[in-house]
């Protein structure tokens, strides 16, 4: 695998954030500082990650637990959303 194979960590962190906003929306959540309360989350954090700022691991399982989908899961979500932004612009 080449270098060019993979994206940036700055687009891999907003694609991380788009699919965190996507999972709550699934949860009926317009608002994510509804969800980062209801969930116990820091307001202020959760907004930063689905801002696409830097996420630790230990939190990413948080929000693989609150959403009940596994690591794997979460990280082929990215992957899917990643592959579909580096074929609209034909990469």
């Amino acid at each position: 695998m080449e270098t060019s194979d993979f994206i940036d960590h700055e687009e891999q962190l907003r694609q991380v954030g788009i699919i965190l906003r996507e999972l709550r929306y699934k949860k009926g959540y317009s608002s994510a500082e509804g969800f980062s309360y209801d969930f116990e989350l820091n307001r202020t954090n959760y907004w930063r990650w689905e801002n696409g700022q830097n996420i630790t691991l230990k939190n990413i399982c948080r929000i693989c637990e609150i959403h009940q989908i596994s690591l794997t899961c979460f990280f082929e979500l990215v992957e899917k959303k990643s592959i579909r932004k580096k074929n609209e612009f034909g990469v």
